[in-house]
């Protein structure tokens, strides 16, 4: 497993709009694990934080979710490649990620390991972290949500959807 990044884990002060976490839970089912959490902007029960890391503990879930700290974004989905397709622990992990920053810098390590994307629209407004002092939103651009799937019929597929 992936033990270190480049900066600190979970520096993440932007929160998933809750809107988009029910689109996402009417669309594939309830998440069961929040992989890139802190304890106030958890989305389930069961979560992994900066002390109860993601990359030392077995995902073990239906579906799984994260919403990572940029700089963390690579290790992520390698991460969520192992769990899915080979330690197979794992049935669905769902990532959120802006479109540019996909598919301009990590793209061509991760981009085959995924099943498949959906590029989301509208622009997904995120939410400042509680204890954050930010102003406005983290992304400058589209998100997508990328999706590692044991599921074969549904491999490699990108697709542009409404999420509201």
């Amino acid at each position: 497993m992936i033990t270190q990044g480049k900066k600190c884990l979970y520096s993440q002060e932007w929160t998933t709009p809750p809107e988009l976490i029910e689109w996402i839970e009417n669309r594939f089912g309830q998440i069961d694990l929040d992989i890139a959490a802190s304890k106030e902007n958890a989305i389930c029960e069961r979560y992994f934080t900066k002390e109860h890391s993601a990359f030392k503990n077995p995902w073990k879930c239906k579906n799984g979710f994260f919403n990572p700290p940029f700089d963390m974004i690579e290790m992520f989905c390698l991460q969520a490649d192992v769990a899915v397709n080979y330690e197979q622990d794992s049935k669905r992990v769902i990532g959120l990620f802006p479109l540019n920053v996909v598919g301009n810098k990590y793209w061509p390590k991760i981009g085959k390991q995924y099943s498949y994307r959906i590029e989301l629209n509208p622009r997904v407004q995120y939410v400042p972290h509680a204890k954050s002092r930010k102003k406005g939103n983290a992304v400058n651009g589209p998100s997508q949500l990328v999706i590692w799937d044991r599921d074969p019929k549904v491999r490699y597929k990108i697709k542009m959807e409404v999420w509201k």
